[in-house]
């Protein structure tokens, strides 16, 4: 599995739906499978906002995925990060069309590609130790 292929769980407040749905977009076109469920994901792209970030869903799955340090945070415009988040600055992506040639967005795939990396052998250790617990003459 390449992190190209990887599968990203987008993180947004209700009124974010139209840029939302232009992230995924524009995350398709870059080879990754942009999602809104709760499956486990590669890694995660959660959208700042003034909503999103008092949001008790929202703020717990990305509490979730900086914990295995696969969050990728953006912003509309000039959102601070809520509490526990400040150290993670979100890349500002207010005025972007969903252009790939722009330079904010090329930055957030870079992110995107080491988090999926780093989200992807997580995965692989935690499937490889359940495997060798499950196969060990010790357990």
């Amino acid at each position: 599995m390449t992190a190209r292929m990887s599968k990203v769980r987008l993180l947004f407040a209700p009124e974010n739906t139209g840029f939302a749905d232009t992230l995924a977009s524009a995350l398709a076109l870059s080879g990754y499978d942009a999602s809104t469920d709760d499956d486990p994901a590669a890694a995660a792209l959660v959208v700042w906002s003034q909503s999103s970030a008092v949001s008790k869903p929202i703020l717990s799955a990305a509490r979730s995925a900086l914990a295995r340090r696969v969050l990728v945070p953006v912003a509309l415009g000039k959102t601070p990060p809520p509490p526990s988040f400040e150290h993670l600055w979100p890349m500002d992506l207010a005025g972007w069309n969903g252009r790939p040639d722009d330079p904010r967005w090329k930055f957030v795939l870079d992110e995107l590609e080491l988090a999926t990396r780093r989200g992807v052998r997580s995965e692989e250790r935690r499937v490889g130790k359940e495997c060798r617990s499950r196969w060990s003459p010790y357990h």
